[in-house]
């Protein structure tokens, strides 16, 4: 019985490793389909290199930075590397081909004598890079600075930037607007600090209230009211209406005594008629 429960827990452990194998297997890509993509991205490395190769004979240094840095993202070896830098060098890039020096250098394959070629170039090129120190005042909320339009971030502002000498161009932006911008020029090794202030943002102005308009009357009635004489005045009349009708209550009042012996009224002739008593 110990023998069969041995034998049956053994081909269970041996089920299980297979079924594992298998999922392994399963999950992995196929051989050939790594070598071939493989093989692509040799190829296309090479025929960049080359590339790069025959822009720096013909001294066209931009373009051989270019294959070199595109066949270097195919194959990171030492030997494009080391081919980058030097492109880098030619075009005044100096921070980024110490960058990539320093690759070379920490690259455990990379051979001694192209290590030293690097520790070489790396020792010319280090003492001439510059230093930028960026001073932002005044309120920083939404400011950005950019160097030749590349972001220099916050954490530098304040502090030595490694910067590659000759003209460069600083921005000081808020909202993608440029509120101040200054153009400068690194000697080899120089430290230079440079000083942007941020506007204080203006305040927004308040709405005013127009004043209420006063009525307005036209030519006709201006030259009305001043050619109108003082008889034709409506105030007057309405004046003199009220006195009328005053002294006539009064009138009514006194001499509604004798209404039964007053003689009746007798309508005028003349034009218009009038009461007369």
């Amino acid at each position: 019985m110990i023998d069969r429960s041995r034998r049956l827990q053994h081909t269970v452990r041996t089920q299980l490793a297979l079924c594992l194998l298998v999922c392994v297997a399963l999950l992995l890509p196929p051989a050939p389909t790594v070598c071939a993509q493989d093989a692509q991205q040799t190829a296309l490395a090479r025929s960049l290199f080359e590339e790069g190769i025959a822009a720096a004979d013909a001294g066209l240094w931009e373009d051989a930075a270019d294959r070199f840095g595109r066949a270097y993202g195919l194959k990171p070896t030492a030997g494009i590397g080391f081919n980058w830098a030097s492109a880098l060098i030619e075009l005044g890039r100096l921070v980024e081909a110490g960058e990539r020096l320093r690759a070379i250098l920490r690259d455990p394959t990379a051979p001694p004598e192209l290590a030293n070629e690097a520790q070489s170039k790396l020792d010319l090129i280090a003492p001439r890079i510059a230093s930028l120190v960026v001073h932002v005042r005044g309120p920083t909320e939404n400011v950005s600075v950019a160097v030749d339009g590349d972001a220099l971030p916050e954490a530098a502002w304040g502090a030595g930037s490694p910067t590659d000498p000759g003209p460069h161009t600083v921005t000081l932006e808020r909202n993608a607007e440029i509120l101040a911008s200054e153009a400068i020029v690194l000697a080899d090794a120089e430290r230079r600090e440079l000083e942007l202030t941020v506007p204080a943002k203006v305040a927004a102005a308040l709405p005013t209230v127009a004043p209420p308009l006063a009525l307005s009357t036209s030519p006709a009635e201006s030259e009305s009211k001043a050619e109108r004489p003082l008889y034709k005045s409506w105030v007057l009349w309405t004046a003199v209406g009220v006195v009328v009708a005053a002294g006539a209550v009064t009138t009514v009042l006194l001499t509604s005594k004798d209404e039964a012996s007053a003689p009746p009224p007798v309508l005028g002739d003349t034009d218009p008629p009038v009461i007369r008593w």
